[in-house]
């Protein structure tokens, strides 16, 4: 799967503000990936895209962020040409009906309530789930994404998936050797590889964005390290 998280990370800041304003079924199983796919600027209930620079200056009120939530589910099984995806704003129908009350469930109250929205969404870049598409809540005729289980690693998700799918070919998707490590620009190879046993004792009692705040990277080279287990 690509980086696991994009360019702008200060998108996950806009992510509590925007939850809180209001506003046919199948199962996948894969590495999950949140990026912003939409900065949203409303004029006289007009949405315009703006760039993460602008939205950054504008209002609360007057600006909307919408999130892709994709689960690479190739990384199970590499003969699907496809990946799932879906789009979903924090605070609408589908987030306050269908995603929020999902991970409730898997995570417990804390972990969805107000202000801590970013850090629990952030937290799960990288990880491997099952997840379903339902319809959503104003337009059933359209899916959108409900948590069922993450897991704590690919081995563990790829077993899973071959419980619900034991009839289908996965090419030996769970595996193959591990990828090597990317490198942040601020760190030799070998200064990076002798870093990563401390990096997974850490991630053991912290989040992803605390640990890369502590070894000054950015959060994907973190969520790539817990990622590969």
């Amino acid at each position: 799967m690509a980086t696991p998280n994009p360019t702008d990370q200060n998108f996950w800041g806009y992510v509590d503000d925007e939850a809180e304003k209001g506003g046919g079924s199948g199962v996948n199983f894969g590495q999950l990936n949140i990026t912003p796919s939409r900065y949203i600027q409303w004029t006289e209930n007009v949405p315009s895209d703006v760039t993460p620079e602008v939205f950054a200056t504008l209002p609360t009120k007057e600006k909307s962020l919408e999130l892709m939530f994709a689960v690479d589910v190739q990384g199970m099984n590499p003969s699907l040409t496809w990946t799932y995806e879906r789009r979903l704003r924090p605070g609408d129908k589908d987030w306050h009906k269908t995603l929020k009350p999902s991970l409730i469930t898997l995570l417990g109250e804390d972990a969805m309530s107000k202000g801590a929205y970013s850090a629990t969404l952030s937290s799960l870049v990288g990880k491997y789930v099952e997840v379903n598409d339902v319809p959503q809540q104003k337009a059933p005729e359209f899916n959108t994404i409900q948590f069922v289980r993450i897991f704590n690693s690919k081995e563990e998700c790829f077993a899973a998936y071959k419980e619900r799918f034991p009839d289908t070919d996965s090419g030996g998707a769970a595996t193959p050797a591990a990828a090597p490590l990317s490198v942040p620009s601020n760190y030799q190879p070998d200064a990076w590889a002798a870093m990563i046993p401390a990096i997974k004792e850490a991630l053991k009692t912290q989040s992803v964005p605390e640990v890369a705040t502590a070894y000054q990277v950015d959060i994907p080279f973190i969520a790539e390290v817990r990622a590969q287990g």
